[in-house]
């Protein structure tokens, strides 16, 4: 390659056909960055694709930027939460896949999200604070405090109230009082959810197993919590 450079732009022994044959190879894009920049078009093309092959590109392009924790997307996902709500799953699956090399992006993306967005449907903020519940240890104190409000805020629904109790819980933040009020409000379907995220994170709350104790005659409660239990030791 030296001596190709060196004929073509000194020498001027090389002709640009030539000189442009044999760098081809290494012009060419890479996979990741043809679908880093197809999820881009995508994103950016509302109204002017199919919505069918829209949302079948996004799918494609996120599944497989996430098998290799392709950090570029990230600058887009925000604004693409606003936008998409119906993108939400697939686009939250790409951040989960990033929780752990990029979570001071993905902690900020969650926190900006739930603190500053206007409106957000429950499957939306339950999403995203599953998200958070993976990274919480990168998150700013001002995010911490907005999702124990969730916890408490009896207008909210189950869904982002249960996940809200998870990234506390993963905070070590969770108190007991909210844990117990919230398995006593909660619909039958919630109740081994709210059990299964306290024994989850049980080294990390000091009350958890007065708690569990207290909850382990519900048979179904019990079962999930020996579940996890038994497969953190």
């Amino acid at each position: 390659m030296k001596d190709a450079q060196w004929r073509y732009f000194y020498h001027g022994s090389m002709d640009p056909e030539e000189f442009r044959d044999l760098i081809a190879p290494f012009l060419n894009p890479s996979a990741q960055e043809v679908l880093e920049e197809l999820y881009r078009d995508a994103i950016n093309r509302e109204g002017d694709l199919p919505a069918q092959l829209r949302h079948a590109r996004i799918v494609y392009c996120l599944q497989r930027l996430a098998s290799v924790k392709a950090p570029r997307p990230l600058a887009t996902i925000l604004g693409a939460l606003r936008d998409f709500p119906d993108e939400t799953d697939e686009l939250c699956s790409y951040l989960l896949s990033l929780c752990e090399t990029d979570a001071d992006r993905v902690a900020a993306i969650c926190g900006e999200f739930l603190v500053e967005t206007t409106y957000m449907t429950d499957w939306q903020q339950a999403w995203v604070l599953r998200v958070l519940s993976r990274c919480v240890s990168s998150a700013e104190p001002t995010t911490v405090a907005n999702v124990t409000a969730f916890v408490s805020e009896p207008a909210r629904g189950w869904l982002p109230r249960l996940e809200a109790a998870r990234v506390l819980a993963a905070n070590g933040t969770l108190r007991a009082e909210d844990a117990r009020a919230l398995r006593v409000q909660a619909p039958e379907a919630y109740k081994s959810d709210i059990a299964g995220l306290v024994a989850a994170n049980h080294d990390r709350l000091a009350w958890s197993e007065s708690f569990l104790d207290g909850i382990r005659e519900d048979h179904l409660a019990d079962v999930v919590i020996k579940g996890i239990i038994d497969s953190k030791s």
